[in-house]
């Protein structure tokens, strides 16, 4: 048995998981060296251009169908506009 940090006794092994280390604190055991996930590969779109004439036909081209919900941040620029449109 190990002692954590809050004083408890923590086993050193945990049967179907393996061994354990107990927590020391948050500035006890920092990670060593650099960790970086794998590149972003661009995609690109044929079509440059996503607008629609207008709300109608981006809610038609969404395919939104009864029982669906339209949700927007309406905080955006002139999303009280938008707000009022819908």
């Amino acid at each position: 048995m190990a002692v954590n940090a809050a004083g408890r006794n923590i086993p050193n092994n945990i049967p179907g998981y393996g061994d354990v280390l107990p927590f020391r604190g948050h500035t006890k055991r920092l990670p060593k060296g650099n960790r970086f996930g794998k590149k972003n590969r661009a995609t690109f779109n044929t079509r440059t251009d996503k607008t629609l004439p207008n709300l109608k036909a981006a809610i038609k081209a969404s395919g939104l169908q009864s029982g669906m919900t339209i949700s927007f941040h309406h905080h955006l620029r002139n999303g009280d506009y938008v707000v009022n449109m819908v």
